[in-house]
């Protein structure tokens, strides 16, 4: 039928009735159908090669058409010419969906959506702050939240470079190549590996990764807590393959120094025993855990931030592919009313370069300030020559902007850039991501 949609028939009406006795009061109602009309239709047989007998609209008709149409076949048709010669036009069936369209529905619904940090930072430290509603949070997810918060840097350590290099360092976005770092520089030498650098426990997103596999345990460890007690498990069988050893090992002590990498005995016993989280839950709270909200929750913020994270590793990784800088990093910080978060983009101008052959390079930066509002800042910078554009949506911090920009200027001038005066004018913020929730991987790509 879809191949024979946008095709026309014809309706002879002098030959519409199929069976004696004969009704005249069908012509005149099928003439009555206006033009644009949308009718069913049934193919009931084919009389010849360009006739067929059709159902429509509670109707026996004949049609004169060469198209090929197959008993029983039902669709839809469109009046397209009246009076005594009706026209009919096939509409396109509606298809079913197809295999790709299927794996790109399944992704957008199963995918993690990304959130800003400075959203999915105050949900997850939220417990912290407030008491939750029904059961508390075990006290091993509430140490690891503890910990996530005191790491987190001040706006005043951001103002030193030092600080600002470690604050940028630590959002996420190098994790992988600290870990890489890690694995090369170590050293089966126990005195050498004295000066491999350790797991960088502090950076955001093995924070992240780790508040995750604890949430996870716990719930999992609920979920069994409350499975049916009889349930038996049948007896491993001889040819069964290994116990999988990232579900079944112990969570790493993720504030314990790094280790020298050891090798292990293949006949180690690699059913290692469960997490001791489980000893978190009393009896009484361990069912209650499994329909309560919080832990779900704070597992969907956790994969929000994780998400948001590796979007912007993403792109980071795109841009290096066609031979352009790229970053863009979201700082949390602490701040007296609880946290906040500092954005920093940092990209090439396309192909720009100086006479010297330096990079030209574009800044643009989001800092929230107490009490007042929002500075943002774009700088231009190539080599040691730079211009600053600064703005607020604040008015009172506007006009505190514009008292400071002359020292500005003499505080670049000190540092050695060449400057071209510093001004002040509408600029958006540097936040590529703002449309809205966005899936991980595009889709639709």
């Amino acid at each position: 039928l879809a191949a024979a949609a946008g095709r026309r028939m014809k309706f002879d009406l002098s030959t519409q009735f199929v069976a004696p006795p004969r009704t005249t009061a069908a012509a005149p109602l099928a003439q009555a159908w206006a033009v644009g009309q949308l009718l069913s239709v049934t193919v009931v047989e084919r009389v010849d090669a360009n006739t067929l007998r059709l159902a429509i609209n509670g109707q026996n008709l004949v049609a004169h058409t060469a198209l090929e149409l197959p008993p029983g076949g039902q669709f839809t048709a469109r009046v397209t010419a009246g009076g005594a010669q009706l026209q009919l036009t096939l509409l396109p069936t509606p298809s079913a969906e197809s295999p790709a369209s299927v794996v790109v529905s399944s992704l957008g619904r199963s995918l993690p959506q990304q959130a800003p940090l400075t959203e999915v930072i105050p949900s997850l430290l939220a417990p912290l702050q407030a008491p939750l509603k029904g059961t508390p949070l075990p006290p091993a997810v509430t140490v690891k939240l503890e910990a996530l918060a005191a790491s987190l840097p001040t706006l005043s350590q951001l103002a030193q470079p030092a600080g600002l290099a470690r604050g940028i360092a630590a959002t996420g976005t190098q994790l992988e190549a600290r870990l890489a770092q890690v694995v090369a520089l170590s050293s089966p030498n126990i005195e050498a590996s004295r000066n491999t650098p350790g797991i960088p426990v502090t950076d955001l997103k093995w924070q992240l990764l780790a508040l995750r596999e604890t949430v996870s345990s716990v719930l999992q460890q609920v979920s069994e807590e409350a499975a049916p007690r009889d349930a038996v498990k049948a007896p491993a069988s001889p040819l069964a393959p290994l116990p999988n050893t990232a579900a079944t090992a112990p969570p790493l002590d993720l504030e314990a120094p790094a280790q020298p990498n050891r090798a292990f005995s293949s006949t180690q016993n690699l059913a290692a025993p469960a997490p001791a989280i489980a000893g978190d839950l009393t009896p009484e709270t361990r069912a209650e855990s499994l329909s309560q909200p919080n832990l779900p929750k704070l597992l969907d913020d956790i994969n929000a931030g994780l998400a948001r994270i590796t979007t912007h590793q993403l792109n980071t990784a795109s841009a290096a592919q066609n031979q352009q800088i790229f970053g863009y990093f979201e700082i949390p910080v602490r701040t007296p009313q609880g946290t906040d978060s500092v954005a920093l983009e940092v990209q090439s101008e396309g192909h720009q370069h100086n006479a010297a052959g330096e990079t030209a390079l574009r800044i643009a930066l989001e800092v929230p300030i107490e009490g007042l509002g929002t500075l943002r800042a774009h700088l231009a910078l190539t080599g040691n020559r730079i211009a600053c554009t600064t703005w607020s949506d604040t008015p009172q911090l506007r006009d505190l902007i514009a008292a400071h920009l002359r020292d500005l200027d003499a505080a670049l001038t000190a540092r050695g850039f060449e400057i071209a005066p510093s001004v002040m004018r509408k600029i958006d913020a540097p936040e590529p991501l703002r449309v809205g929730p966005a899936h991980l991987i595009d889709t639709q790509a």
